[in-house]
């Protein structure tokens, strides 16, 4: 089965629903899923210890999915404010659909994608 492409709205939403989630961490979870792990039923406690391993961290350990999380949330948010400037966002759109990848969540697909032709197959697989 396809994964269908994470709006920018969504995104927003998975965030929000990330922040409950974490604040609340021995509540069960019920509403997140990923495609590379069994999450459901788990805490948040649980979930935050899991090992990324497709996703190294700048030392080259693997992350840890709330590490990981945390960096998904600081990347939007620099993605945010340098959209709003005007500026190119692809580095950044690029690491956050690496990170959601490594999580096993819907990829977020930016319009800025689509008015770009690199050549590289609009990101294949990410």
């Amino acid at each position: 089965m396809r994964q269908r492409d994470m709006t920018i709205a969504n995104m927003n939403k998975w965030l929000k629903q990330y922040e409950q989630f974490r604040t609340n961490p021995f509540e069960k979870n019920e509403a997140w899923s990923s495609t590379k792990y069994d999450i459901n039923g788990m805490t948040w406690t649980e979930i935050s210890e899991i090992v990324l391993e497709d996703l190294p961290d700048k030392h080259g350990i693997p992350m840890k999915f709330g590490k990981a999380c945390d960096s998904l949330i600081k990347t939007w948010y620099h993605l945010k404010l340098t959209k709003l400037k005007g500026e190119p966002i692809r580095d950044l759109a690029w690491r956050i659909n690496m990170i959601q990848d490594a999580m096993g969540i819907e990829p977020t697909r930016f319009e800025e994608e689509d008015d770009e032709d690199d050549g590289f197959g609009q990101w294949e697989g990410l």
